[in-house]
């Protein structure tokens, strides 16, 4: 039976208990409206709902993985794309935009065979991944199981539901492999207001390598999916994973190790594997080598999606190790620079732009915004100076989020757009907005509220100059045409 759980301001998950085969765990997980893709989030920094210090998405005791220490970070090879014959994504990459258009549905993956060796010690899970990759607000209104599946196959975790995602953003659901029948397939259903496909299917199966009927190469993870929980950015985790030649007489050959990339979302860089296996290299029947993999987010947000091992077994060709992770901002007390966002209307998406010193409004480079939800500014050594957006609001009342650890010197701009005053087809709606000012979390400023009327209004709200932190007030309101909005989201 599942419960409902509520940690912080965010949104909640709900929870599954184990049922089966002594395994009794948890999984915890706080969503907020939506989330962004840092490598693996989209674009822009967590999409919040309307609660102050929701940093995203949390996850909690899932059992799935093992605490470590830290280590240092080494690159990885980005996924080529191929899928084996027990994983299919979502086909090709849908361009994604903020508006316009249907809501579209896209499941990763849309088949999954579970590999094990009897008797399984544990259970194992995964992670399937809805997206919206159409150009407007999609409502996921039922996630559950197909009845008639085989008992082995269940859900460890969905959001709370309706679900209601951006463009271009995600959410997910964990499914569980118990050793139960041994046999038989089963199908996660997910139902959205897609109008082209509302029904999508993610096939689920599994298969026992020791039964093979001759020797061949057998390869494993265990476990087969780390969960990071929170790492504060700017800080490291390690988790530890073994791969091992599972087989009793066949050399296991491991060719490469790849990083997925779904939807042009590709695993984010501050995750890798260290130190990274040499490859190609062959393991002897029962030898195993030490997977560890360290997160050290520069971002808060949510980072999720797998390292892919190619090896020569015949049954599993490509082996998954997911990745689950968020990284959560420092303490407000250690961030020198926040600026918060609020609006007082619902339905409708008012957007922060932070403008580097020399910077212009919509430049890719040099204006944090939603299109941009972190960049490299100052030294590139260092990731205190580099400002980020920690909530992007896209469907009223706010708060948006930026933050700059440690502002290098300048003059900065902060600015307010009307980007959308209809959001999901609702009725054109003015609003009323509101920015505040904090050092170390102190209040510093408040600015408004302001009357934005509609669409493409934009408020030059203040400049600040650092190291001085004089804060000098601006005022100006105007209309901006739409050709001036430079589309550096989500790529």
């Amino acid at each position: 039976m599942p419960l409902v759980s509520k940690i912080g301001s965010g949104e909640v998950f709900l929870m599954f208990c184990a049922r089966n085969r002594g395994f009794l765990g948890l999984l915890i997980l706080t969503l907020a409206a939506c989330s962004p893709v840092k490598g693996g989030k989209a674009g822009a920094g967590s999409q919040g709902g309307s609660s102050d210090g929701d940093s995203g998405v949390s996850f909690t005791g899932s059992g799935t993985s093992q605490d470590d220490g830290s280590a240092m970070d080494v690159g990885n090879q980005q996924e080529d794309g191929g899928t084996s014959s027990s994983d299919t994504g979502g086909g090709s990459e849908p361009v994604v935009s903020k508006t316009g258009g249907p809501p579209k549905l896209s499941l990763d993956p849309t088949q999954y065979s579970f590999s094990y060796i009897s008797p399984l010690p544990h259970p194992l899970t995964k992670q399937v991944t809805f997206y919206n990759s159409g150009g407007s607000a999609l409502t996921i209104t039922q996630v559950q199981m197909v009845p008639g599946g085989s008992q082995d196959f269940d859900i460890v975790a969905i959001p709370p539901l309706p679900k209601t995602l951006a463009p271009g953003k995600h959410s997910l659901a964990l499914v569980r492999f118990q050793e139960i029948q041994g046999s038989g397939t089963a199908q996660l259903e997910v139902t959205s207001d897609d109008p082209e496909n509302p029904v999508q299917i993610a096939t689920l199966s599994s298969y026992m390598k020791a039964q093979t009927s001759q020797p061949e190469p057998c390869g494993s993870i265990q476990p087969n999916a780390l969960n990071f929980g929170t790492v504060e950015r700017g800080k490291q985790k390690t988790l530890s994973a073994t791969f091992k030649n599972c087989g009793t007489s066949d050399p296991l050959e491991l060719h490469k190790i790849t990083r997925s990339n779904f939807l042009g979302f590709p695993l984010s860089e501050e995750l890798q594997i260290v130190p990274l296996p040499n490859t190609p290299q062959t393991l002897a029947p029962g030898q195993s080598i030490p997977i560890n993999v360290t997160y050290a987010p520069m971002l808060a947000g949510v980072d999720f999606g797998h390292f892919l091992f190619h090896v020569n077994d015949p049954n599993e060709p490509k082996i998954k190790l997911d990745i689950t992770a968020i990284g959560v901002q420092p303490p407000a007390e250690e961030v020198q620079l926040s600026i918060k966002l609020k609006w007082d209307s619902d339905t409708c998406d008012v957007d922060s732009h932070l403008l580097a010193p020399g910077g212009s409004f919509f430049d890719c480079k040099t204006d944090l915004h939603f299109g941009n939800g972190a960049l490299e500014w100052g030294d590139p050594a260092k990731w205190e100076d580099n400002p980020y957006l920690d909530l992007d609001d896209v469907d009223g009342y706010g708060p948006e989020h930026i933050n700059i650890s440690q502002p290098m010197p300048g003059t900065y701009t902060y600015m307010v757009h009307y980007y959308d005053d209809s959001y999901d087809g609702s009725e054109s709606t003015d609003t009323n907005a509101t920015v505040e000012v904090y050092f170390n979390n102190v209040k510093q400023a408040t600015f408004g509220p302001v009357y934005l009327d509609k669409t493409n209004r934009v408020w030059e709200v203040f400049t600040i100059d650092w190291p001085s932190k004089t804060i000098a007030p601006n005022g100006n309101t105007y209309m901006t045409p739409g050709s001036a909005l430079n589309a550096c989201w989500p790529f």
